[in-house]
Protein backbone atom coordinates (compact mmCIF):
# COMPACT_ATOMS: atom_id res chain seq x y z
CA UNK A 1 0.00 0.00 0.00
CA UNK A 2 1.10 3.48 -0.25
CA UNK A 3 0.29 6.30 2.33
CA UNK A 4 0.72 9.76 2.95
CA UNK A 5 0.92 11.63 5.67
CA UNK A 6 0.34 15.29 6.06
CA UNK A 7 3.54 16.33 7.56
CA UNK A 8 6.73 17.12 5.90
CA UNK A 9 10.17 16.05 7.89
CA UNK A 10 12.12 18.34 9.29
CA UNK A 11 16.14 17.68 8.46
CA UNK A 12 18.26 16.50 11.97
CA UNK A 13 15.48 15.15 13.27
CA UNK A 14 15.16 11.32 14.36
CA UNK A 15 11.85 9.45 13.18
CA UNK A 16 11.07 6.03 13.91
CA UNK A 17 8.69 3.78 12.43
CA UNK A 18 6.96 0.70 14.44
CA UNK A 19 4.58 -1.85 13.40
CA UNK A 20 2.60 -4.17 15.64
CA UNK A 21 0.46 -7.10 14.73
CA UNK A 22 -1.34 -9.55 16.96
CA UNK A 23 1.19 -12.69 16.92
CA UNK A 24 3.86 -11.53 15.29
CA UNK A 25 7.11 -9.87 16.94
CA UNK A 26 6.90 -6.10 16.17
CA UNK A 27 9.20 -4.98 13.62
CA UNK A 28 10.90 -1.24 13.70
CA UNK A 29 13.63 1.22 12.10
CA UNK A 30 14.57 4.83 12.91
CA UNK A 31 16.49 7.67 10.43
CA UNK A 32 17.43 10.92 11.25
CA UNK A 33 16.44 13.05 8.22
CA UNK A 34 20.04 14.92 6.39
CA UNK A 35 20.09 18.31 5.26
CA UNK A 36 19.47 19.21 1.49
CA UNK A 37 23.00 19.67 0.41
CA UNK A 38 24.05 23.61 0.06
CA UNK A 39 25.46 23.46 -4.06
CA UNK A 40 27.43 26.72 -5.57
CA UNK A 41 27.97 25.77 -9.36
CA UNK A 42 28.78 26.97 -12.40
CA UNK A 43 28.14 26.07 -16.43
CA UNK A 44 31.04 26.69 -19.04
CA UNK A 45 29.27 25.80 -22.20
CA UNK A 46 31.91 24.23 -24.54
CA UNK A 47 29.39 23.42 -27.79
CA UNK A 48 25.76 23.73 -28.85
CA UNK A 49 23.83 20.45 -30.77
CA UNK A 50 22.50 23.45 -33.13
CA UNK A 51 19.78 20.85 -34.89
CA UNK A 52 18.11 20.79 -31.24
CA UNK A 53 19.47 23.42 -29.65
CA UNK A 54 21.06 21.66 -26.43
CA UNK A 55 24.12 23.46 -24.91
CA UNK A 56 27.08 20.68 -23.70
CA UNK A 57 28.71 22.28 -20.72
CA UNK A 58 31.22 22.11 -18.08
CA UNK A 59 29.39 22.02 -14.91
CA UNK A 60 32.00 23.29 -12.21
CA UNK A 61 30.51 21.96 -8.78
CA UNK A 62 31.66 22.72 -4.88
CA UNK A 63 29.13 21.03 -2.03
CA UNK A 64 29.46 22.99 0.94
CA UNK A 65 29.88 19.65 3.28
CA UNK A 66 28.45 19.44 6.29
CA UNK A 67 30.47 18.64 9.82
CA UNK A 68 29.92 14.97 10.24
CA UNK A 69 29.36 11.43 7.72
CA UNK A 70 27.79 12.52 4.41
CA UNK A 71 26.87 10.50 1.44
CA UNK A 72 25.91 12.15 -1.57
CA UNK A 73 24.30 10.32 -4.90
CA UNK A 74 24.68 12.53 -8.38
CA UNK A 75 22.27 11.17 -10.78
CA UNK A 76 20.59 13.58 -13.80
CA UNK A 77 16.62 13.23 -15.17
CA UNK A 78 15.02 14.95 -17.86
CA UNK A 79 11.57 15.72 -19.46
CA UNK A 80 10.85 15.47 -23.29
CA UNK A 81 7.68 16.18 -24.37
CA UNK A 82 6.58 15.36 -21.20
CA UNK A 83 8.14 12.14 -20.79
CA UNK A 84 9.82 11.78 -17.73
CA UNK A 85 13.36 9.61 -18.35
CA UNK A 86 16.14 9.01 -15.71
CA UNK A 87 19.74 7.93 -15.78
CA UNK A 88 23.26 7.82 -14.68
CA UNK A 89 25.62 10.74 -14.54
CA UNK A 90 28.88 11.75 -16.64
CA UNK A 91 32.25 10.23 -14.96
CA UNK A 92 33.48 12.58 -12.38
CA UNK A 93 37.77 12.57 -11.82
CA UNK A 94 37.74 13.36 -7.97
CA UNK A 95 39.21 12.21 -5.11
CA UNK A 96 35.78 11.98 -3.40
CA UNK A 97 34.03 9.48 -5.43
CA UNK A 98 33.61 5.80 -4.99
CA UNK A 99 34.75 4.06 -7.32
CA UNK A 100 32.83 0.83 -6.72
CA UNK A 101 30.59 0.92 -9.84
CA UNK A 102 33.33 2.09 -11.73
CA UNK A 103 33.58 0.35 -14.83
CA UNK A 104 36.67 0.78 -17.48
CA UNK A 105 35.40 2.64 -20.75
CA UNK A 106 38.26 3.55 -23.00
CA UNK A 107 36.16 5.73 -25.40
CA UNK A 108 35.02 8.09 -22.37
CA UNK A 109 36.61 11.13 -21.44
CA UNK A 110 38.90 9.72 -18.18
CA UNK A 111 38.47 5.97 -19.39
CA UNK A 112 35.99 4.82 -16.86
CA UNK A 113 32.55 5.27 -16.51
CA UNK A 114 29.98 4.81 -13.39
CA UNK A 115 27.51 1.91 -13.74
CA UNK A 116 24.27 4.59 -13.20
CA UNK A 117 24.96 6.84 -10.32
CA UNK A 118 27.49 8.42 -8.38
CA UNK A 119 28.46 8.11 -4.92
CA UNK A 120 30.64 10.84 -3.40
CA UNK A 121 31.86 10.51 0.47
CA UNK A 122 32.95 13.49 2.70
CA UNK A 123 35.95 10.61 4.14
CA UNK A 124 38.99 12.35 4.65
CA UNK A 125 37.28 15.87 3.69
CA UNK A 126 34.67 16.21 6.36
CA UNK A 127 33.41 20.12 6.80
CA UNK A 128 34.94 20.93 3.69
CA UNK A 129 34.10 22.20 -0.18
CA UNK A 130 33.86 19.07 -2.27
CA UNK A 131 34.98 20.84 -5.28
CA UNK A 132 34.71 18.95 -9.24
CA UNK A 133 33.69 19.06 -12.65
CA UNK A 134 30.88 17.07 -14.42
CA UNK A 135 32.55 17.61 -17.88
CA UNK A 136 30.00 17.30 -21.06
CA UNK A 137 26.47 17.34 -19.41
CA UNK A 138 24.04 18.07 -22.01
CA UNK A 139 21.77 21.07 -20.96
CA UNK A 140 17.93 21.94 -22.26
CA UNK A 141 16.96 22.37 -25.81
CA UNK A 142 14.07 21.78 -27.82
CA UNK A 143 11.15 20.21 -25.82
CA UNK A 144 13.61 18.94 -23.83
CA UNK A 145 14.91 19.59 -19.83
CA UNK A 146 17.38 18.40 -18.35
CA UNK A 147 18.35 18.35 -14.67
CA UNK A 148 20.87 17.59 -12.37
CA UNK A 149 20.58 16.08 -8.63
CA UNK A 150 22.48 15.83 -5.34
CA UNK A 151 21.20 13.46 -3.31
CA UNK A 152 21.83 13.60 0.60
CA UNK A 153 21.31 10.20 2.02
CA UNK A 154 21.14 8.78 5.45
CA UNK A 155 23.14 6.08 6.63
CA UNK A 156 21.09 3.60 5.85
CA UNK A 157 19.69 4.45 2.53
CA UNK A 158 23.39 4.72 1.53
CA UNK A 159 23.87 1.52 2.26
CA UNK A 160 20.61 0.18 0.49
CA UNK A 161 21.43 2.33 -2.57
CA UNK A 162 25.32 0.79 -2.72
CA UNK A 163 24.47 -2.84 -2.12
CA UNK A 164 21.59 -2.34 -4.58
CA UNK A 165 23.61 -1.05 -7.20
CA UNK A 166 26.29 -3.57 -6.29
CA UNK A 167 23.52 -6.54 -6.97
CA UNK A 168 22.81 -5.24 -10.25
CA UNK A 169 26.20 -4.81 -11.36
CA UNK A 170 26.28 -8.90 -10.93
CA UNK A 171 23.39 -9.69 -12.60
CA UNK A 172 24.44 -7.58 -15.32
CA UNK A 173 28.00 -9.66 -15.57
CA UNK A 174 29.05 -11.82 -18.38
CA UNK A 175 30.10 -14.57 -15.91
CA UNK A 176 27.50 -17.49 -15.58
CA UNK A 177 28.09 -17.30 -11.84
CA UNK A 178 28.28 -14.81 -9.14
CA UNK A 179 28.52 -14.02 -5.58
CA UNK A 180 25.15 -13.65 -3.82
CA UNK A 181 25.01 -9.75 -2.72
CA UNK A 182 22.81 -9.54 0.24
CA UNK A 183 20.44 -6.07 -0.13
CA UNK A 184 21.20 -3.86 3.13
CA UNK A 185 18.19 -3.65 5.34
CA UNK A 186 17.98 -1.74 8.91
CA UNK A 187 14.65 -3.34 9.84
CA UNK A 188 14.62 -5.14 13.31
CA UNK A 189 12.59 -8.19 12.94
CA UNK A 190 12.24 -7.79 9.28
CA UNK A 191 13.54 -6.77 6.27
CA UNK A 192 13.41 -3.32 4.11
CA UNK A 193 14.78 -0.26 4.64
CA UNK A 194 13.25 2.81 6.64
CA UNK A 195 15.64 5.71 5.42
CA UNK A 196 15.62 8.95 4.30
CA UNK A 197 17.20 11.70 1.78
CA UNK A 198 17.18 15.15 1.13
CA UNK A 199 17.49 16.33 -2.94
CA UNK A 200 19.29 19.69 -4.49
CA UNK A 201 18.09 20.13 -7.76
CA UNK A 202 19.89 21.94 -10.61
CA UNK A 203 18.49 22.59 -14.01
CA UNK A 204 21.01 22.35 -16.83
Amino acid sequence: GKYILNQKPIAGKMYYIEAKVTGYQSIKAKTIVPEKPIIIYTKDTVRIIESVNRPIMNISVAIMDKVGNNFYWLYGTCIFKGRKDGGSCNAINSPYVDTFNRLIDSDSKYGFNHFLQIRMTDDGFNGEELRFIIPDMAGSGNDLQSFMHFLSADEHYDKHIKTTLIKRMSENDDLPFYEPVQIYSNIENGYGIFGSCAITTIKL
